[in-house]
């Protein structure tokens, strides 16, 4: 039947193979035959000719994300700032109405801020290509060539498609989603997927199904990754050899569907920012035709008042928001990249600066994703080093391909007691490890014992297969009998292991008759004497601990979210110091996967706020709960690094991968953590609150400024018989307080802004902005009756002076405002000094040089001078008054109460 299909797929002719209807869950339990008609190949492999036609309709085995972009996306992005677009807009306009100067400036303004951007996008995707360049290359194939004889090939991964026969043997990272056809002792890791550490046991129908290593829910309420025919991209095989068919490649693989399913959604900070972004842009579309139709009314010169009108849209802008916000973040990502984190979203680092939760995977996250030897002991819990000589023998002299635990016990001794133990120790026959078993057994001949003398057997494996096999216990240095009190002994001690979250193996040996071993280990699995455990943890990251320390330090919520057992969770979550919620509160508990599916929302969102430990999730699971603490007004980072974080990791307002994680978790990370070292989240965190606090700082106070600016300068347009400012006056004033704006990112930040979850609170910032906008108007037309009243300079002879003193004015209020408008205590930085007193001295300076001429000014009189020095005087004292109101709304949010409770907080 095999030649006939063979003979069947060999004759496809001119028309391309038709792509095949595969479904893994449809396949996982059909006979080979009909897996390979199904995928129209053959146990003999795929026809090369047919292979490139399925090639082309398919596409490489690859994910989209690795495919570069191109420039022309990246400057999209980078274009896609609406401050950035505005400004293109605003130079534009500048440039037809005849301003070439105004327009050059603007224009400028918005290249810096794209080309800075641009920068960062573009050495972050080199980062990544060279983490995607570590990935495994090649695979085992059965090609044939016609009706030519079946080859065995070495195939780049990217030329695999569906119908292809795959080999596979311990070590080979499986490149596609597979179906096996034959297969012997196959045991895959699968933690990409699920979080798991320990491998899991596959096999091919037809075969003895193994006994599974954890429950396995019913095939269609489950994950797929359940199912053990079916071995998945981006999986390793642990041990065993198989034969598989190819079902699906590149995006249609279950490791790198997630990468293309949906776009992230906005976070918070990215929101907020384009929030005052649309209400600038409301002010400017409501004052620039008013200013327009005021000014070219009273005037009679539409072209002038066109120009007057840009420059008030101009000056109504935040222009250097762009460059401000840009130039933090570029800073930030330098810094980040300086301690081990690639910034792929720049916003990420408000982002990470805003949130008051952080989510942690467990398995290779907050862990290393590996086993680790710890202690053997007695049934008494007392170290045995007996325990652990015989453990590293039954591990040491087996001939099959180690698992895990396997390597773990092969790393106990030294190189010289392991030489010793080569040396005294010969293997005579063994009983190799396997799913239905689950224990293998060694007979080894000791070189120092006589001929006649009895042969060590050593049995290690699952302490629930193995100690229905004893029938005797060491206990105390003494073989006595294994009685029900010796078994409750021996049964509490591995319960408490296993409450501590440790894999455990017993260990067990007998003496064994020369002539008896002659007929095979199988009947000599019987009257064992039982010598104790040995525990194995997956070992937290170094670092981990003080990381989570230093989020709590922060103001930051931990919660772990794993796939794994609720107790081996625990015991992580334990070691690194993320304090559980008793169990006896409801609330406080570890909820488990199947608890979340039966709460609706509004309950899950009350139970997420109490606990502290998810475990036993589902990926789905994982993003639900993200979804959850949003609802509850929760900022939220997710750290992740399995293609079962990848849903959680986009619904996060901060995703962060590992550099070691699969590709789709990197892909759809807005951060990378380069060393795992997750102390560096913490430091991104404060980096986050830093730029963020310069962010916001310049938005507001700019902002707030601008406003007062088009305010005063509509209304006093109304009443004067000339142009309160120039349109060159205006954009000249603009760029020296911008000029001082620049030392905004270099400037101090309040400790306390450090301390706490800081988010971009968009309403309280507009509710200041008008306040302070509304103050500086005020001054502006208190300065303006000043001139026109009191110093009586109130013709259009007289317009030079007017406009000097106001430009000055202007300048100097404005520069000022920003070294007291500050928290209480907060000094500003010698860079925000510095610049200030050059811009306020230049300021000073210019109506009494030669370049006034140039911009329409002349010399102010001493008594203007004295007045505005009042003025300026006045309007300080009043912004100082201010501070309690701007502390208010640019303070960090309140802290997160323990276990992420809530206290009223809502998303802004």
């Amino acid at each position: 039947m095999g030649d006939r299909h063979e003979s069947t797929s060999a004759h496809a002719q001119a028309p391309p193979s038709p792509r095949p209807a595969v479904d893994a869950e449809d396949l996982a339990e059909a006979p080979p035959l009909v897996v390979l008609r199904r995928t129209l190949s053959s146990l003999k492999g795929l026809d090369e000719a047919d292979a490139e036609r399925r090639l082309a309709r398919h596409g490489d085995n690859a994910p989209t994300p690795t495919r570069d972009p191109g420039l022309g996306a990246h400057l999209r992005t980078a274009v896609g700032s609406p401050f950035a677009g505005m400004l293109l807009v605003l130079g534009a306009i500048l440039a037809v109405v005849g301003n070439a100067p105004g327009a050059v400036v603007v224009l400028v303004v918005a290249a810096c801020s794209i080309a800075l951007r641009l920068a960062e996008q573009l050495r972050s995707r080199r980062v990544l290509q060279t983490l995607r360049s570590h990935t495994t290359t090649t695979a085992l194939v059965r090609r044939r060539i016609g009706d030519g004889p079946t080859r065995r090939r070495e195939i780049p991964v990217a030329d695999l498609v569906p119908g292809d026969v795959l080999q596979l043997a311990a070590g080979d990272l499986i490149p596609a989603d597979v179906r096996l056809l034959t297969c012997a002792d196959l045991l895959v890791d699968q933690s990409v997927l699920t979080g798991e550490l320990l491998p899991v046991a596959k096999h091919a129908p037809g075969h003895d199904a193994p006994v599974p290593s954890r429950p396995v829910e019913p095939t269609g309420s489950g994950d797929p990754a359940d199912l053990p025919t079916i071995g998945f991209a981006g999986t390793t095989v642990v041990r065993g050899t198989a034969t598989a068919v190819v079902l699906a490649t590149g995006d249609r693989t279950r490791l790198h569907a997630p990468a293309r399913a949906g776009a992230r959604t906005r976070s918070a900070a990215e929101s907020a920012v384009r929030a005052t972004t649309w209400d600038l842009l409301r002010f400017m579309v409501v004052l620039v035709p008013v200013v327009l139709l005021v000014n070219g009314t009273l005037t009679g010169d539409w072209a002038t008042a066109t120009t007057f009108a840009v420059a008030v849209a101009v000056g109504l802008a935040p222009e250097l928001l762009p460059i401000i916000v840009t130039t933090t973040l570029a800073r930030g990502a330098r810094r980040l990249r300086a301690a081990g984190v690639l910034v792929s979203r720049l916003e990420a680092i408000h982002d990470l600066g805003g949130i008051d939760v952080l989510c942690m995977d467990k398995t290779g996250t907050l862990t290393e994703g590996r086993v680790v030897y710890t202690h053997a002991v007695d049934i008494g819990s007392r170290p045995d080093p007996g325990v652990a000589r015989h453990a590293f023998l039954a591990a040491h002299f087996q001939t099959v391909p180690a698992d895990p635990l396997d390597d773990a016990l092969g790393g106990l001794l030294d190189d010289a007691d392991t030489l010793l133990s080569d040396a005294v120790y010969d293997l005579v026959d063994e009983l190799p490890f396997d799913h239905r078993r689950r224990r293998s057994t060694l007979v080894l001949h000791d070189a120092l014992t006589r001929p006649d003398d009895p042969l060590l057997l050593v049995t290690k494996g699952d302490p629930d297969t193995l100690l229905p096999l004893c029938t005797e216990v060491l206990s105390e240095g003494r073989t006595v009998a294994f009685d029900d009190d010796l078994r409750r002994r021996a049964r509490a001690c591995l319960d408490e292991h296993r409450s501590q979250g440790m894999r455990v193996l017993a260990v067990a040996r007998r003496r064994v008759d020369r002539h008896a071993a002659r007929d095979g280990v199988a009947g000599l699995e019987r009257e064992l004497t039982l010598l104790g455990f040995v525990g194995f943890v997956d070992p937290v990251r170094d670092g981990a601990a003080a990381a989570v320390a230093r989020a709590a330090e922060l103001g930051v919520a931990v919660k772990v979210l794993t796939g794994d057992a609720p107790q081996v969770a625990a015991r992580v979550c334990a070691a690194a110091g993320i304090t559980l919620p008793s169990p006896r509160t409801a609330p406080g508990r570890t909820i488990l996967g199947r608890d979340i599916d039966e709460l609706d929302d509004d309950e899950l969102g009350a139970v997420v706020e109490g606990a502290a430990l998810f475990a036993a999730l589902r990926p789905h699971h994982k993003a639900r709960l993200v979804a959850a603490l949003h609802g509850r007004g929760r900022s939220v980072g997710f750290v992740g690094d399995g293609v079962n974080d990848v849903d959680a990791l986009r619904a996060a307002d901060v995703g962060i991968g590992l550099a070691d994680g699969a590709e789709a978790a990197r892909a759809a990370a807005d951060l990378v953590v380069l060393r795992g070292d997750l102390g560096v989240v913490a430091t991104g965190i404060e980096e986050g609150r830093r730029t963020l606090t310069a962010a916001t700082r310049y938005s507001t106070i700019t902002a707030g400024l601008n406003l007062g600016n088009a305010a005063s300068m509509t209304l006093a347009g109304t009443f004067l018989p000339f142009l309160p400012l120039l349109p060159v006056q205006l954009i000249l004033q603009n760029l020296l307080y911008n000029a001082v704006a620049l030392a905004i990112p270099h400037d101090r930040v309040d400790p306390a802004q450090l301390r706490r979850p800081h988010r971009w609170r968009h309403r309280g910032l507009l509710r200041f902005m008008l306040l302070l906008g509304a103050l500086s108007t005020a001054f502006d037309l208190l300065t303006f009756l000043v001139v026109w009243t009191v110093l009586g300079m109130d013709t259009p002879a007289e317009q030079q002076v007017f406009q000097a003193v106001w430009f000055l004015e202007g300048i100097l209020s404005q520069v000022l405002v920003l070294l007291v408008l500050r928290p209480r205590g907060a000094r500003p930085s010698a860079a925000l000094w510095g610049v200030a007193a050059v811009v306020a001295a230049v300021a000073l300076a210019l109506p009494a040089t030669p370049f006034a001429a140039a911009v329409d000014m002349t010399a102010i009189p001493p008594a203007a001078l004295a007045w505005l020095a009042l003025i300026v005087a006045g309007y300080l004292v009043a912004v100082r008054a201010l501070v309690p109101a701007y502390v208010r709304c640019t303070s960090p949010s309140t802290p997160p109460e323990p276990h992420g409770a809530v206290r009223g907080t809502t998303r802004e």
